[in-house]
């Protein structure tokens, strides 16, 4: 099963995220915030929870960004996402006990 939590700020992100509580993968929109791409929000992640999975989510056509979120490494699903891709690249996080 999973639990999920949606924030729409790096604020509500921020307090989503605690010491009692972190997901093993989070999915991030490009377009996360007007003032900060997903990358941003991503790089913040990273500094708290280095080990956490993450794939990013967009819709951009811009050739600049699309090149940039190669380079990042990051897993990327383009919108509309599939349900089965979507379903593939989670499975790719599951934690092995």
């Amino acid at each position: 099963s999973c639990k999920t939590r949606t924030c729409r700020t790096s604020e509500e992100l921020a307090a989503v995220l605690s010491d009692d509580w972190r997901p093993d993968v989070v999915l991030v929109d490009y377009r996360f915030e007007p003032q900060a791409s997903g990358l941003d929000a991503i790089a913040a992640l990273r500094n708290r929870y280095p080990d956490m999975g993450v794939v990013v989510v967009t819709g951009e056509s811009d050739a600049a960004v699309l090149a940039r979120l190669a380079e990042s490494g990051l897993p990327v699903l383009e919108k509309p996402v599939d349900p089965s891709e979507l379903r593939m690249t989670l499975g790719l996080f599951k934690s092995v006990d």
